[in-house]
C-alpha cells in the first residue's frame, strides 16, 4: 500500500515536472515572441523616422537652394536662437541674452503696439536706447544711413516695429529677435474692424474696409507674417529694381506712388510660383528656432510676458501698460464668435463673405492665409516646447 502511495506521488512529482516545463517553454516562447514583435515595431519606427528625417533633408535642401538664387536677403547671421531650446550653458546665455540687442516684430493686431509701449517704459527706466519705431521710411534710413550712423546704430539696444526684422544685420554686437503670435483668422478680422475705424495705420492705406467684406479684405491683405520674415526693405524704396510696372489692385483706391510698401511686397510675391512661396515657407519654419530667442502667443498674456522677463532680464512683468487680469490685444478686437455680427452683411442666401466659418473653408481664402498658418503651427509648437522646457528646469 505505502509502496502505490510513494508510486503515486512519484507520478505526480513527474506530471508536474512536465508541466512547469511546458509552462516555462510556453512562456519563453511568447517572452521571444512578443521581443520580437517589438523588434519588427521599433525598426519600423525607425525606418518610418529615417524617410522622414529624409524628406526634411531633401526639402530644406530644396528651399536653400531657391532661397540662395531668388531671396539671397533672408538668410540672418546674426541671431541668437531661442534661449529655451538652446543647448548650451543657460549661466552663460544669461548674459549674452541680457547684453544684446533686442528686436521685437510686431504683428500687426497681436498685442504688439503694448509690448513696444513697455520696451519704451523699461528703456527710460533703465537707460537703455531704443531706436526709433521701425516704419519704412525709418527703416530705409537704417538700412541707407551714411557711414557716420554706424555709431549711431550700434548705440541703439532696443528696436520695434512692423518693418524691424532684419536690423539685426546692420549692428556689430549679438542680436536677437522675438514676437507675439495670433491666430492669422483672428489677425485678419481684427484688422478689418480697425481698419473701418481708422485709416492712419499703414495696414489700413489703399482700401476702404467699410466698403469690403471680410473675405474682401483677406484676400487683399494676404499672409501679414509671412511678408513681414520676407522683408527687403528695397521693396519700400523709389529706386530699386523691385519697383518694376506694378498694377494697380483691384479696389486700390489711390495713385500707384501712394502705394504702401506691403502691397508692393505682396505684389512681388504673388507673381512668384507657389513652389518658390513654397520653398522660402520651408527656409522660415526650418530657422524659426534659430531666429528667435523667445516666442509669446497673445491668448497666454502672462505667460508670454513672464518668459520675455525669463529671457532678457528685463521687468516685462512690471510695465504700467499691462493689466494681469487683461488681455494683450488691442481695442476694438474682434471676436472669432461674433465678428460677423459686427460687420457689414452682404445680401446672400448661399455664401456669407463675413462670417469667418464659412471663409475657413473657403479655397481662395486658406490660400491666402496658407504661408501665415504653416507659419503659426510650426512657431507654436515652439512656444509649447519653451513652455514645457521651462517648467521641467529650475531656473536661478
Amino acid at each position: 500500500m505505502r509502496a502505490g502511495v510513494e508510486a503515486a506521488s512519484l507520478s505526480l512529482l513527474l506530471c508536474g515536472g512536465m508541466l512547469l516545463s511546458y509552462l516555462t517553454l510556453t512562456t519563453d516562447t511568447e517572452t521571444q515572441r512578443e521581443e520580437a514583435d517589438l523588434v519588427r515595431v521599433v525598426r519600423s519606427l525607425s525606418a518610418i523616422q529615417q524617410k522622414n528625417e529624409a524628406v526634411l533633408s531633401r526639402l530644406e535642401k530644396e528651399a536653400l537652394s531657391v532661397v540662395t538664387k531668388k531671396f539671397p536677403w533672408l538668410p540672418k547671421n546674426n541671431t541668437l536662437p531661442n534661449y529655451l531650446l538652446n543647448s548650451g550653458s543657460h549661466t552663460d546665455n544669461d548674459y549674452k541674452y541680457r547684453d544684446a540687442n533686442i528686436a521685437f516684430i510686431h504683428y500687426p493686431r497681436a498685442g504688439g503696439y503694448r509690448v513696444i509701449e513697455c520696451l519704451r517704459e523699461i528703456s527710460i527706466k533703465k537707460h537703455i536706447a531704443m531706436s526709433p519705431l521701425m516704419t519704412s521710411k525709418n527703416r530705409l534710413l537704417w538700412e541707407r544711413g551714411e557711414d557716420n550712423l554706424e555709431k549711431f546704430r550700434n548705440r541703439l539696444k532696443f528696436h520695434s516695429g512692423r518693418y524691424v526684422f532684419g536690423v539685426c544685420e546692420k549692428v556689430n554686437s549679438p542680436c536677437s529677435y522675438f514676437l507675439l503670435l495670433r491666430e492669422p483668422m483672428q489677425q485678419a478680422i481684427s484688422s478689418y474692424e480697425y481698419c473701418k475705424e481708422t485709416y492712419e495705420d499703414e495696414i489700413c492705406h489703399g482700401f476702404n474696409a467699410n466698403k469690403m467684406t471680410l473675405r474682401e479684405w483677406i484676400l487683399s491683405q494676404g499672409s501679414v507674417l509671412f511678408r513681414q520674415l520676407m522683408l527687403n526693405i528695397n521693396f519700400c524704396a523709389s529706386d530699386h529694381t523691385f519697383n518694376f510696372n506694378l498694377t494697380l489692385p483691384e479696389g486700390f483706391l489711390f495713385d500707384k506712388k501712394d502705394m504702401p510698401c506691403w502691397m508692393k511686397q505682396k505684389i512681388f510675391l504673388d507673381k512668384l510660383s507657389s513652389t518658390d512661396l513654397s520653398h522660402a515657407v520651408n527656409y522660415i519654419i526650418s530657422h524659426l528656432q534659430g531666429w528667435f530667442a523667445v516666442i509669446g502667443l497673445l491668448d497666454d498674456p502672462q505667460g508670454s510676458l513672464e518668459v520675455f522677463e525669463k529671457v532678457y532680464k528685463l521687468p516685462f512683468t512690471k510695465c504700467k501698460h499691462f493689466d494681469r487680469k487683461e488681455t494683450l490685444s488691442e481695442p476694438h478686437r474682434a471676436s472669432f464668435d461674433n465678428s460677423a455680427n459686427s460687420v457689414y452683411q452682404r445680401q446672400s442666401d448661399i455664401y456669407d463673405e463675413n462670417d469667418p466659418y464659412t471663409l475657413s473653408d473657403d479655397v481662395y481664402v486658406r490660400k491666402a492665409l496658407s504661408a501665415d498658418y504653416r507659419i503659426y503651427k510650426a512657431a507654436l509648437k515652439i512656444y509649447h516646447m519653451q513652455k514645457q522646457t521651462l517648467s521641467n528646469r529650475i531656473w536661478r
